[in-house]
């Protein structure tokens, strides 16, 4: 079994000056693209019935935060990648987006896929590129980081993929806690987001930095190698929990 992504960049121009704030580039172009007609099961979808899946996970993510803090006057290009988890979704319909701010200019479509098979590995660094919200909270050992990439990645490939991956649970989870942290060098992040439609506001902060790891990692390479396609952690779907792994 393979997990599998596309990734899809798309470039515009300006055609009214635009501004990203600092940690709301993704949260910018998730709201613009909710505010579309005819994508309401994109944006939110359906209780994934009766798969159990209450609450299932959006099958898109936005990566955008290197456009954080910077403004584009009109004419000026920028560009933003979104990785998608359903083959079943056209690329086309994010080059919706802002119609009336920026003209699409130009898309590139291109797929990754992630095999299982594991890669003989006894040391890891973890890059936390974007803010990341693990829980137990602030918690960036190895059995947590890997729990919530192994349910994140799980849960979308039993949605939108092949089905449920095919692993044993308790025995990898007993294996993660075998893992040691011997660095770490993590900073914390504090962002928010206001809902101009609920009217909340919702934390958007997180950790950034690098953590290393050390123990038999090869069984756990794979999924760490998907999640870094799917991101880690909450509101993922924006462009949190953004993370590059290096082994040897």
């Amino acid at each position: 079994m393979t997990f599998d992504c596309r990734v899809v960049h798309y470039e515009y121009a300006a055609m009214t000056p635009i501004y990203f704030p600092p940690g709301k580039a993704g949260n910018m172009l998730r709201g613009a693209f909710g505010m579309l007609p005819d994508v309401a099961g994109i944006f939110r979808p359906p209780p994934a019935e009766p798969s159990g899946f209450k609450d299932p996970p959006r099958p898109f993510s936005f990566r955008a935060a290197h456009l954080e803090s910077r403004r584009f006057e009109p004419g000026e290009k920028f560009a933003f990648n979104v990785h998608l988890f359903d083959k079943h979704i056209p690329a086309e319909i994010f080059g919706k987006i802002w119609n009336d701010r920026a003209n699409l200019t130009a898309i590139d479509e291109s797929a990754r896929s992630v095999d299982f098979t594991p890669v003989p590995a006894s040391v890891m660094s973890v890059k936390f590129l974007t803010p990341t919200e693990l829980k137990p909270a602030g918690s960036a050992e190895f059995n947590v980081l890997f729990a919530r990439s192994r349910d994140r990645v799980s849960t979308l490939s039993s949605i939108y993929g092949p089905g449920p991956l095919p692993i044993d649970f308790r025995r990898m989870g007993e294996q993660a806690e075998q893992i040691r942290m011997v660095h770490s060098d993590l900073r914390y992040q504090d962002f928010e987001r206001h809902s101009s439609r609920t009217g909340q506001t919702h934390p958007l902060g997180g950790f950034t930095g690098e953590v290393q790891y050390t123990g038999d990692l090869s069984e756990f390479v794979p999924y760490l190698r998907a999640a870094e396609l799917t991101g880690v952690g909450r509101h993922t779907v924006w462009g949190k929990g953004v993370i590059s792994i290096a082994i040897s």
